[in-house]
């Protein structure tokens, strides 16, 4: 079996330290190397770290680099995969702030991305390789818990059931472990997305230059995504999952999905479903959310940004514009 030689990736935006700190002390238990891309802008004065966080962020098993402003999370975690590469490792894990990884996590997806080598024979591995990679594999994610019964994936009640491994469309970043040399060799995370899409691009990416993306079923990570809230109206059956994003959230979202139709138009399944998707967002933002009206403004400002060719950095960031 190859035992991988592995990195952990994380991005930060304006973190609670004490509590970062010690979620990255439970990740050093195993962890030879974290390299920490700090985007919170210089501006923030509040996020800047304590004398005490600084000291403990100076081990040598932990790489801090200070962005100084927003630069998206794409080019934070590009950076730090030339900073892995550079040390010899062929592996990364991508984490951010709200993924809730500890030691266990880590063990467990090593232990699954290394029995699911032992159990293909599908690797490209010889005792004296410095890149070890699994020839037709770009990446491992575990399934992702979202909050309140939501999974990454099949439904709940289905996650018992399913095999050890699956091969999956798409996942979401949060605890993926990369093949160095594959996301490398295909330049990254694209830029152009800057935060929301930009994994599952880099999904249809690695589909396109038939690399798999292989599910870890039998490891779960928990995952918050934003304020998620259940509201209900009295005309409606049920309950609703809201995300509450923000308006300037909901803007760059819209814009990105078209982005990415644009990029991969022979999706056209998994497109039409998005397109689904994205109308019952747009109602239920409107009637089930605060600020409804302006959110769904700002959608429709994400389409023209789009028609626009506006790429990367939001502009209306920029401007300081919601």
């Amino acid at each position: 079996m190859v035992e991988l030689k592995f990195c952990v990736a994380m991005v930060l935006f304006d973190p609670d330290w004490p509590s970062l700190c010690a979620r990255l002390e439970s990740l050093l238990e195993v962890c030879p190397k974290l390299i920490l891309m700090d985007n919170t802008p210089t501006t923030n004065a509040t996020s800047i770290p304590s004398a005490e966080v600084r000291q403990f962020l100076q081990t040598d098993r932990i790489q801090y680099q200070h962005l100084g402003s927003n630069l998206g999370i794409c080019v934070a975690y590009n950076r730090a995969a030339q900073i892995a590469q550079s040390e010899g490792y062929q592996w990364m894990f991508t984490l951010d702030q709200d993924t809730l990884a500890d030691a266990d996590f880590i063990k467990s997806m090593l232990e699954s991305s290394e029995a699911y080598e032992a159990s293909t024979a599908s690797t490209a591995y010889t005792a004296n390789d410095v890149n070890v990679n699994f020839k037709d594999v770009g990446l491992f994610a575990p399934r992702l818990h979202l909050g309140d019964g939501l999974f990454q994936g099949q439904s709940a009640d289905q996650h018992s059931a399913v095999p050890n491994y699956s091969e999956v469309e798409v996942v979401m970043s949060s605890g993926c472990l990369l093949s160095l040399k594959v996301f490398l060799t295909l330049n990254g995370f694209d830029e152009d997305f800057w935060l929301d899409g930009f994994d599952h691009e880099y999904c249809f990416h690695l589909k396109s230059a038939e690399f798999k993306r292989i599910m870890c079923e039998d490891v779960l990570l928990t995952h918050s995504l934003g304020a998620t809230t259940k509201e209900s109206r009295f005309f409606m059956r049920g309950h609703r999952h809201i995300s509450n994003h923000s308006a300037w959230r909901r803007r760059l979202i819209a814009r990105n999905r078209r982005l990415l139709w644009s990029k991969y138009p022979s999706e056209v399944q998994w497109i039409q479903t998005e397109k689904h998707q994205e109308k019952k967002e747009f109602f239920e933002t409107l009637i089930l959310e605060k600020s409804g009206l302006k959110k769904v403004w700002s959608i429709l400002m994400g389409m023209r940004d789009f028609h626009q060719g506006r790429r990367g950095s939001p502009h209306f960031l920029e401007k300081g514009l919601d």
